[in-house]
């Protein structure tokens, strides 16, 4: 049986923080995050309400406007629409920019007054801030019983094995996630996509979706492992890098309002 040390969880990941609303009107505050090549969150938004025209908007540098001006873009809202915000208080909002266009390609963000033509709030962006994404980990290593594979981290809950290879010949073998040394009384068993976490069978080349626990990302860990517990054995890992800039898991969009 699995002696199961839990790891403690790390600060909540909400992506790659730029800064907070600077400027404000309106009770506008928030905390702004870069959460892919195609997503912006908000965190703890707060806005009164009361302008008649407001919006999400976003500057790109190919318009050469350093500071919020009318010459940006209208951001959908977080259920995809295109009305005037409404009042706010403290939510957790996730943006989605237009297509063709990306994060690493915005300069700033607003509370935008169409109508009047006014910045309540905004954020510039660095030059050089970091987007998170995906990152290719590598092949399994140290490994026996034919483990292959290349492991990825998509965001920060979710790993994927491409082609994985295992003979299944393992009498207790379960795919792990650790910190520490690499004993079982150090990691937990990842469950897959049909949220099997049993003891594995035999893969050839089979793409592999693992699943890391709610309340525990990416971060809390150092290895992954095809580990046999019963005869607290490797039969192949991979050591994961520090300070990984991955995008977060999120399930939908958040509405709080």
């Amino acid at each position: 049986m699995l002696n199961v040390e839990y790891i403690p969880k790390t600060e909540v990941y909400h992506g790659q923080r730029v800064g907070h609303l600077t400027d404000t009107k309106h009770a506008v505050s928030g905390n702004v995050f870069i959460v892919d090549d195609d997503h912006l969150r908000i965190r703890h938004f707060t806005y009164d309400g009361a302008a008649p025209d407001a919006y999400f908007w976003v500057g790109f540098r190919n318009i050469n406007s350093e500071r919020p001006s009318k010459d940006g873009t209208k951001l959908a809202d977080e259920e995809g629409g295109f009305e005037p915000l409404e009042k706010y208080s403290n939510g957790d909002v996730i943006l989605t920019l237009p297509s063709g266009t990306k994060t690493r390609d915005v300069t700033w963000i607003s509370i935008w007054c169409e109508q009047y033509e006014e910045d309540f709030g905004h954020l510039q962006f660095p030059s050089d801030v970091i987007i998170p994404a995906p990152i290719r980990v590598g092949d399994f290593v140290d490994s026996i019983h034919d483990v292959s594979g290349v492991v990825n981290v998509i965001d920060s809950r979710t790993i994927f094995i491409e082609d994985f290879t295992y003979d299944g010949q393992g009498p207790d073998a379960y795919f792990l996630a650790g910190s520490g040394e690499m004993k079982s009384r150090n990691g937990i068993k990842l469950p897959n996509d049909e949220q099997y976490s049993g003891i594995l069978g035999a893969y050839n080349n089979n793409d592999v979706r693992l699943h890391l626990p709610r309340n525990q990302t990416i971060h809390d860990f150092e290895w992954l492992s095809v580990y046999c517990i019963e005869y607290e054995h490797d039969f192949g890992h991979v050591i994961f890098p520090r300070d990984m800039a991955i995008p977060p898991y999120f399930e939908k969009r958040i509405q709080v309002r």
